[in-house]
């Protein structure tokens, strides 16, 4: 078994008045058990957890000087509920204040209350059920998380996918490289399924691939279609997509490549981000290729990326957050 917190124990100055606060904001709260000794107290809650009430003596009871954050204690106990806006309302009903409104995050609601003797209480609402999310500080962390992930067989798509990296880095985020290989593909599915499961923290990711045939590689494709399980999940919803890609011609149907890379992102839900400049437009002539939906670079015959490509991978990351 699993150690859990059961309850926790605090002392107010009166039973009945936090007894109903609590109950006002969670009415399945039930008195469990109650009784006197030298004090009285009672036990509030669940029938898994609850909340140990002692009752100071009036004689006993002192200002507190406690600063809430800074100095040593409790600074607030935190409560899983069903509909924080209806706890909230009831809250702001019944008297109590409310110093925040209902804070609306990616995957939980959460607000803090005051009862009457100053004590501060959290009441969260998780959107999801997957404990990964539920777990993901992401607001807490204000930077953008940018992940690339990228097939490449000569070399010349991971030249592309490290330009795209020094872009990222220069708009001081740090991005993390996610490179496929061939021992990842067993029996034609992509294996590493734990890459998956990182994905899900990542605020945006960055697809790359040659392209072989007018499609993106094999190695790549098996990527995108193990995604699905992700998929099912809404992992990737409303997280930022762009997409690069290499050939060995100025045209050699590379834009399919960005175009698969670009349904992909739709059928994850994802917001697709593309280059907002080309040659016709920006002051250092990059995007020589003109390709709007995402980077299209080629290799001349002595198999050298142009250096404009590279340069324009730099910029990629303008239209992501960051």
């Amino acid at each position: 078994m699993k150690a859990f917190v059961e309850h926790a124990n605090i002392t107010v100055t009166n039973l009945e008045r936090t007894i109903h606060f609590l109950q006002t904001a969670m009415p399945d709260f039930q008195i469990r058990h109650q009784g006197k000794n030298t004090k009285r107290w009672c036990h509030l809650g669940t029938e898994d957890s609850y909340i140990a009430l002692q009752e100071s003596e009036p004689e006993h009871v002192q200002t507190c000087q406690r600063k809430a954050y800074n100095d040593l204690g409790l600074n607030h106990v935190g409560f899983v509920v069903d509909n924080i806006n209806e706890v909230s309302q009831r809250l702001i009903a019944a008297g109590f204040r409310n110093d925040d409104e209902v804070m609306d995050e990616t995957y939980r609601k959460r607000c803090y209350v005051f009862d009457q003797d100053g004590i501060e209480w959290e009441f969260v609402e998780y959107v999801v059920s997957e404990p990964n999310l539920k777990n993901s500080y992401k607001e807490v962390d204000m930077t953008a998380k940018i992940a690339i992930v990228y097939f490449s067989h000569g070399g010349n798509t991971k030249q592309i996918a490290v330009k795209v990296a020094e872009g990222v880095e220069q708009c001081d985020v740090q991005p993390t490289l996610f490179e496929i290989v061939g021992d990842d593909i067993q029996a034609g599915r992509y294996s590493k399924t734990e890459v998956f499961h990182e994905l899900s923290q990542y605020d945006a990711i960055i697809f790359g691939s040659p392209t072989y045939m007018g499609s993106a590689a094999a190695q790549f494709k098996a990527f995108m279609d193990a995604s699905s399980d992700s998929y099912c999940k809404g992992l990737w919803r409303d997280k930022i997509a762009a997409g690069f890609t290499s050939g060995g011609s100025i045209n050699g149907e590379q834009q399919q490549t960005l175009l698969s890379f670009f349904v992909l992102a739709n059928q994850h839900g994802m917001l697709w981000a593309g280059l907002d400049t080309s040659v016709h437009v920006d002051a250092l002539g990059l995007n020589r290729t003109g390709s709007s939906i995402g980077l299209v670079s080629s290799h001349n015959e002595n198999g050298k990326l142009h250096p404009n490509d590279l340069e324009t991978a730099t910029i990629l990351v303008y239209a992501l957050p960051c």
